[in-house]
């Protein structure tokens, strides 16, 4: 196969996110994507975003919007050389570059599927500062071998079957999480859990109590904890004798308890600390972006990344799901220091107080099988 050489600006048109201007609210509402780089934390297709502008707020940034089928690659920090593909008519924030206009002797998959193993070449790429930072114009000049149409189809149509099994795959991994979301907050927040007779308890005039802890009403026998109550933060260090599985806050995605991606602890130097698989992580900084999810495999964390295990086996999924729930994040938000980069610690994490019933939480966790236990109870099954 023969290939040309071909800078990104060959290819189609390169823009620079931008941001419009936030003291109007007019640029905010219904209408188009706003994709920052949490979006591209899943890579593949990106089909909905956290922030949306209105079409007054697309005008504001027309020339940094984009349109068509579009490469996206984050270009600064953590998230530098995570890339997705859009394909609507939308803008980014400043952080991400993206090709698009491709031009017809151009696969945009072709140069996504190029793109999503240099992450680490990107990075070699970048301005050194405080914090690593791609520009439009190096970004532009980056080169790509490329073979001719018909052959940049035949690779795309190999990798394009393996990624939409993955990709329904992720809808389905969605879809159950947010069914057992919407469980939790039915037994834990409204109290509609299951009574002796299986009917909702507070909505089938089970008795209530006043919590002064708590501040509010929760049902009779139910007490107040802590999640340090519940988990046991990992804080055994890693002493870097050979190399392991890493995740940090690059690799894990917004508002998923699945993790996809692993680093590798080779590319890290200090604060790095055992995983076990199963373990519950949490990301610190930012709390906002809603990192918090599974590990998938033993290893270790990064130090922006908390790694918790249960005290008692019966209590995973209740303090799963409690770390994965909005109010959390916004607590989280709330004690966190700084401002431009804030930070959680995990003292205050593990002083967050809930409502807890040991017969409950031992309920939803034997009812919704816990996704650290699948592969032992496949394994017994066979």
């Amino acid at each position: 196969m023969n290939y040309k050489m071909k800078k990104f600006s060959e290819l189609g048109k390169v823009i620079t996110g931008k941001t419009p201007p936030t003291c109007d609210k007019a640029n905010y509402g219904e209408g188009y994507m706003f994709i920052t780089p949490a979006e591209l934390h899943e890579g593949f297709e990106i089909t909905s975003s956290d922030k949306h502008i209105t079409e007054k707020g697309l005008l504001s940034i027309k020339a940094n919007s984009i349109n068509g089928t579009s490469v996206l690659v984050g270009c600064i920090g953590w998230d530098m050389g995570n890339v997705a593909i859009c394909h609507e008519k939308c803008a980014t924030n400043q952080q991400i570059n993206s090709i698009t206009e491709f031009k017809k002797d151009y696969n945009p998959y072709y140069v996504y599927y190029w793109l999503l193993t240099k992450k680490e070449f990107l990075f070699s790429l970048a301005s050194i500062t405080r914090t690593p930072i791609l520009s439009k114009g190096e970004f532009q000049e980056v080169t790509i071998p490329v073979p001719d149409r018909f052959n940049q189809d035949k690779i795309v149509d190999v990798l394009q079957i393996i990624d939409k099994k993955i990709q329904c795959n992720n809808r389905i991994n969605r879809n159950l999480q947010n069914q057992l979301k919407l469980i939790y907050d039915y037994w834990f927040t409204q109290f509609d859990f299951p009574d002796l007779h299986g009917k909702p308890y507070r909505s089938s005039g089970g008795e209530m109590v006043w919590n002064a802890e708590l501040q509010r009403e929760i049902p009779v026998g139910w007490e107040c904890k802590t999640l340090g109550d519940l988990l046991v933060e990992n804080c055994e260090s890693f002493d870097f004798s050979r190399i392991e599985p890493t995740i940090d806050l690059s690799v894990m995605p917004s508002s998923s308890i699945s993790l996809h991606k692993l680093n590798s602890s080779d590319k890290f130097t200090t604060n790095l600390f055992i995983m076990h698989e199963g373990d519950i992580l949490f990301g610190s900084i930012r709390p906002y972006l809603k990192k918090a999810g599974i590990a998938p495999c033993d290893g270790v964390v990064a130090g922006t990344v908390f790694s918790y295990r249960t005290i008692v086996e019966d209590d995973y999924n209740f303090a799963l799901f409690t770390l994965c729930r909005d109010s959390f994040f916004e607590y989280a938000l709330a004690v966190s220091k700084g401002t431009k980069m804030p930070v959680v610690d995990s003292d205050h994490i593990l002083a967050y107080k809930v409502p807890y019933s040991s017969r409950i939480a031992k309920l939803f966790n034997r009812h919704f099988c816990p996704f650290r236990y699948c592969k032992s109870i496949f394994e017994k099954a066979i």
